[in-house]
C-alpha cells in the first residue's frame, strides 16, 4: 500500500473509532445493531469490515482508544507528583473520577 494511502487509511480508521466512542457511549454493544452502527458512522458494512474485520473488532478499537485517553489523563495526573505515592494516588483518583463517567462506564467497565 503506498504511504499517502496508508495515511489516508489511517485517519480513516482513527475518524471512525473517534465516531464509535460516541455512538457506544449511548448504545450498548449488544443493543447496537450493525446496520444502525455503520448508518450513523456513515460507512458501509464492508468499509468497516476492511478496516476492524467484525462489529467486535471495530468495539476492541474503541475500546483501546477509551483506554488510551485514560492512560494519557493519568500519566498527566501523575507526573507533577512529588513522589511515587502521590502519583499512585493522583493516578488511581484520576481512574475512580473516569468511572463515574457514562461513557466510560458503559463502554469500559460494563461492555468490555
Amino acid at each position: 500500500m503506498p504511504r499517502r494511502t496508508a495515511e489516508v487509511a489511517a485517519r480513516t480508521r482513527a475518524a471512525l473509532v473517534d465516531a464509535g466512542v460516541e455512538f457506544f457511549a449511548e448504545r450498548s454493544y449488544g443493543q447496537a445493531p450493525l446496520e444502525e452502527l455503520v448508518g450513523r458512522l456513515g460507512v458501509t458494512r464492508g468499509a468497516l469490515y476492511h478496516h476492524f474485520g467484525s462489529k467486535q473488532g471495530f468495539f476492541e478499537a474503541v475500546v483501546e482508544r477509551v483506554l488510551e485517553r485514560l492512560a494519557e489523563r493519568i500519566e498527566e495526573a501523575s507526573r507533577d507528583q512529588g513522589d511515587g505515592w502521590d502519583g499512585l494516588v493522583a493516578g488511581c483518583l484520576t481512574f475512580v473520577a473516569a468511572a463515574t463517567d457514562d461513557a466510560f462506564r458503559r463502554i469500559v467497565l460494563l461492555d468490555a
